[in-house]
């Protein structure tokens, strides 16, 4: 497989809509004993491995937040209720809980692009009429602590990272094995069945 380069980072995730992957990075070259750093986009079809989707998937939590769809989180968590109240509010924690699932549920991760030490998650929401609606974060600082996820995201980005290193140059892509129903059969059975 090929060699990483020195000074890999990625700087652009995008799941291409009729499936595939880009990935853009920066890294260095020298050139006559100087460093200077080189900017490479790579598309390919390949669809990624369950990891990056999985990865990709992750960031909608973070599109969730900025856009305060989970903000009514904030009532389900209220610990300041008395007994009378806890019944008809276990009532109201299940269908919050309910509501939250669903606006998940209708948020996809279509990638993310990083510069100057933050990054801007990018995606959709599905609406009525099967509608969607661009979603885009404002540029996150990952080095500061406006949102209060900044650590944790940090982290996913990592992974998301680590993915397109492992696409890119170790050929991690979906598995294409596709299981046909006689194929779990054990070959004693099918030997079994011919001379029949």
């Amino acid at each position: 497989m090929g060699k990483v380069p020195d000074g890999f980072t990625v700087t652009n995730v995008k799941l291409m809509k009729k499936g595939g992957l880009a990935v853009d990075f920066t890294h260095e070259e020298k050139e006559k004993s100087v460093i200077h750093e080189e900017v490479t986009g790579r598309k390919s079809p390949r669809n990624p491995h369950q990891d990056m989707l999985k990865a990709l998937k992750a960031l909608k939590e973070y599109l969730a937040v900025v856009y305060n769809m989970t903000t009514i989180n904030v009532v389900r968590e209220a610990k300041e209720l008395d007994s009378k109240e806890k019944t008809g509010f276990a009532a109201a924690k299940k269908s919050i809980d309910s509501m939250v699932k669903a606006t998940m549920n209708n948020i996809s991760v279509e990638g993310y692009e990083a510069s100057s030490g933050g990054i801007v998650i990018k995606g959709e929401l599905k609406v009525a009429g099967n509608k969607k609606l661009p979603l885009k974060t404002p540029h996150i600082k990952l080095d500061q602590n406006i949102w209060g996820f900044e650590d944790k995201l940090q982290g996913d980005i990592h992974k998301i990272e680590k993915e397109a290193e492992l696409f890119l140059y170790e050929r991690k892509a979906a598995d294409l094995e596709i299981a046909f129903p006689d194929q779990d059969e054990p070959k004693e059975e099918k030997q079994k069945e011919k001379a029949a």
